[in-house]
């Protein structure tokens, strides 16, 4: 899951610190400041990636509905453009199943030079704007990890299709060329859209190089970095080696992890001649640093190829419930479908439980006998459906005992249903281990405060676990909740239980909205619960009239 996001020029706020997402991240402030917009954004990414779209973003689906690129834009913003980011980590096999599209040479099996076994760390974020034809295009898209930084600009789009690569920087320089001439006068980039990021690619035309002295060995190159790469070997080399071997090393350095450029180099097993003459240069900071210019050209493609997709995997497990959710019937009629997540404003929830397995029925009612203490039980008759709430002989249908359970029943199953343990299919029983986020939009609504307090306990249940045995618990899938609310009785739930020491106070997240000015935007504090089980950085009275 993207462990944080952060927005530019969304509504009412112009800017923000990246938002953590914790086992329990809160958003609290009065009205019209911003919470549900900011938190309707992962569901806008999971609406976007689903659906087939002309543009980058699909602002009104079937999860949310923002209107269009003007009524998301902040209005008193003078650079009408929106920015949204997010932090990744992807695992070095995923950043490796992508090749870049020239690498003819870098996918023959070479041996990729990677250090490290551990996830990397990529912050992503992409600008949109609006065309003359009124569609929402990317301006740009930037990349930073720990190694290295890059951004590619595009030109004014009147379609989304039609972008073009006007600028590609590097560590914050520009990429030069051959000759000294600058990049896209030496190499013509094109560019493709992707499930969120624009794809970046370059396919220009292949160059033949030969060996000087009247050697016919001829080979070809595609791509910029590999002509350079070459032409700095074969200088290294006097021009005395073959130019298959020269190509080779070329494809072989590129070949390696974006940041272990200079470790790559210096694994080379090649001529004593061409040792000294690279540890010249390995000596050479400026010389250094154009190879790892060149090195993150050559990977750009990939990069964002692979980051696309990584979010793409991951937004497909965000769920959403709104705040308006369906008024309960009597009886809803059965459907022959399998229903795998409850919709965002709850009308399908009858079908949901009811295409359950008994076992995950019972143990669905379990839960909100432990948290709410009442059971779920679901019968179907004469091709009819209904939900019956109670305990022990004593059930009676969800219509008559009150609107406020009918309100708490789709946020609960979401949320249940979101740690399931998930195979990858029938034949492949491996555990699905993608975290899931569940957003909720004020799933307090309609509740007394003390169900209210106990839905903060239910939420701290689930992201926890602790309604399932030590196997399942295991076995489970991680949930982070991010959740938008007014209620002080949640919130003290959750303070209580980190002074009790259930939670720790380092899995919970309270983000405070104030207004500003109009011209300032909302401005969003962060606060934590210190170990007594009191928030840090809150202002007295917050919740007061």
């Amino acid at each position: 899951m993207p462990s944080s996001f952060w927005v530019e020029n969304l509504r009412a706020i112009r800017t923000c610190d990246p938002i953590e997402i914790k086992p329990i991240t809160l958003f609290v402030g009065k009205n019209s400041c911003g919470k549900s917009s900011l938190l309707r954004v992962l569901p806008l990414i999971r609406q976007s990636v689903e659906t087939p779209t002309t543009g980058p973003v699909l602002w009104w689906g079937d999860l949310v509905d923002f209107g269009d690129f003007s009524d998301v834009v902040n209005k008193n913003s003078l650079v009408r453009e929106l920015t949204i980011g997010f932090r990744l980590r992807v695992a070095p096999e995923q950043f490796f199943s992508m090749t870049p599209f020239w690498g003819r040479r870098a996918s023959s099996g070479y041996r990729i030079y990677d250090t490290s076994t551990d996830k990397k760390v990529f912050d992503v974020e992409v600008g949109l704007v609006e065309s003359s034809k009124k569609f929402t295009v990317a301006s740009k898209i930037s990349v930073a990890c720990e190694d290295y930084t890059f951004e590619v600009q595009f030109s004014p789009a009147q379609e989304p299709q039609q972008l073009e690569v006007s600028d590609i920087l590097i560590n914050g320089d520009r990429v030069i060329g051959m000759e000294g001439k600058p990049l896209l006068e030496s190499v013509r980039f094109s560019s493709f859209a992707g499930s969120i990021f624009p794809i970046v690619y370059s396919r220009p035309k292949a160059q033949t190089v030969r060996r000087q002295k009247g050697s016919n060995s001829r080979e070809q190159v595609h791509s910029l970095p590999e002509l350079i790469f070459f032409n700095e070997l074969d200088l290294m080399l006097h021009g005395r080696g073959d130019t298959s071997f020269v190509l080779e090393t070329a494809a072989r350095v590129l070949a390696s992890r974006p940041g272990e450029l200079r470790h790559a180099f210096e694994l080379c097993n090649s001529a004593t001649i061409f040792q000294r003459s690279l540890q010249e240069r390995l000596e050479d900071p400026n010389w250094l640093s154009r190879m790892h210019t060149l090195h993150v050209l050559h990977w750009v493609g990939p990069i964002l190829q692979t980051l696309d997709n990584q979010l793409s995997l991951e937004a497909r497990n965000i769920t959403y419930t709104g705040p308006f959710r369906a008024l309960p019937q009597r009886f809803y009629r059965a459907q022959d479908l399998r229903v795998d997540v409850v919709a965002p404003n709850g009308s399908n929830l009858a079908m949901f439980l009811w295409s359950l397995s008994a076992a995950d029925r019972r143990d669905f009612s379990n839960l909100m006998q432990q948290t709410f203490g009442f059971e779920i039980d679901v019968q179907k008759n004469d091709g009819l459906v209904r939900i019956r709430v109670g305990n022990g002989d004593n059930h009676d249908n969800l219509i008559d005992v009150g609107f406020g359970i009918s309100q708490l029943l789709p946020v609960l199953a979401q949320a249940w249903n979101a740690g399931r343990v998930r195979r990858r299919s029938r034949f492949d029983q491996r555990r699905d281990d993608i975290s899931r986020i569940v957003a909720l939009e004020q799933p307090e609504l309609h509740l007394h405060p003390a169900h209210q307090a106990a839905l903060g306990d239910a939420l701290i249940t689930l992201a926890l676990g602790d309604h399932l045995s030590q196997k399942a618990k295991k076995e489970r899938n991680e949930i982070n909740f991010v959740v938008e609310t007014h209620s002080p009785h949640l919130i003290n739930t959750i303070g209580h239980a980190v002074r009790n020491g259930r939670i720790k106070n380092s899995d919970v997240r309270v983000y405070r909205f104030q207004s500003a000015q109009a011209e300032e935007g909302t401005e969003i504090f962060s606060s934590e619960f210190d170990d007594n089980g009191v928030l840090q950085n809150w202002p007295y009275g917050f919740f007061s009239a």
